[in-house]
């Protein structure tokens, strides 16, 4: 399941662009920067998520269903050592006038999105489980290969079957390749190599360890997912035929 709302905070965070979790991989807590007005006046307009792990979690699969604070009142408790512009996880959610939930969905990945003169692009195409901001990300690369496709297939008089043809090489192979890769948490997957490799560890403890070991789990484990994501079609290779 996954939670999120919407919260004014009347401090800065980091330097309030930073992207910030704590969790593990049962759950994960994530907050962030969305207004660079209220930045500038050290404020923090922050958007936060709650993903959690249900036995079996029920809902249905929309995202604008309402939830309540007592649904996860708990589990954000639990975070209780976090604090983040000087609130815990659970002082973001008491500030948050509405909370959203739903369960979550992915999808086998498609071995074409060549239906004639009809495709899929987005969500539509390879619904993903939400890590490394990758929803959005590969939506937006799905409308630059649809773009170039077509001016090739106007360019080549190929038309709109050749245009959906050279769009479903370019994009789908290396999305489904996303999808599978976001059911291990994608660049998320952080929290749970931390988690394990200071298992038994006391929480200054655990701070301590985290300032050494950083720069090294960010390598091996941030940079090796964002580096497995697709490029832009500007930069592939010409497809094969």
């Amino acid at each position: 399941m996954i939670y999120r709302g919407l919260c004014e905070v009347d401090d800065i965070h980091a330097d309030g662009c930073t992207v910030s979790l704590c969790g593990d991989a049962t759950g994960n807590f994530i907050c962030y920067p969305i207004s660079e007005r209220l930045r500038q006046e050290k404020r923090f307009l922050c958007n936060w998520g709650l993903c959690v792990l249900r036995e079996h979690p029920g809902g249905e699969e929309n995202w604008t269903s309402e939830a309540g604070l007592e649904e996860i009142r708990q589990e954000l408790q639990n975070f209780g050592g976090n604090s983040f512009a000087g609130l815990t996880p659970l002082q973001m959610a008491e500030r948050t006038e509405k909370i959203i939930g739903w369960s979550l969905f992915d999808r086998d990945p498609l071995k074409s999105f060549d239906f004639g003169n009809v495709t899929l692009l987005g969500d539509a195409a390879h619904p993903l489980l939400p890590y490394g901001s990758q929803g959005a990300t590969q939506a937006i690369m799905d409308a630059e290969a649809l773009g170039v496709s077509y001016q090739n297939a106007m360019a080549n008089g190929t038309g709109i079957r050749g245009c959906v043809k050279e769009y479903s090489d370019l994009r789908c192979e290396v999305t489904g390749k996303v999808v599978i890769a976001n059911r291990d948490m994608g660049s998320t997957a952080v929290l749970r190599v931390t988690a394990l490799e200071t298992e038994g560890m006391a929480m200054e403890e655990k701070r301590q360890w985290c300032a050494e070991h950083g720069k090294r789990l960010h390598d091996e484990v941030i940079q090796k997912y964002r580096a497995s994501m697709p490029k832009s079609v500007r930069s592939a290779p010409a497809v094969q035929r």
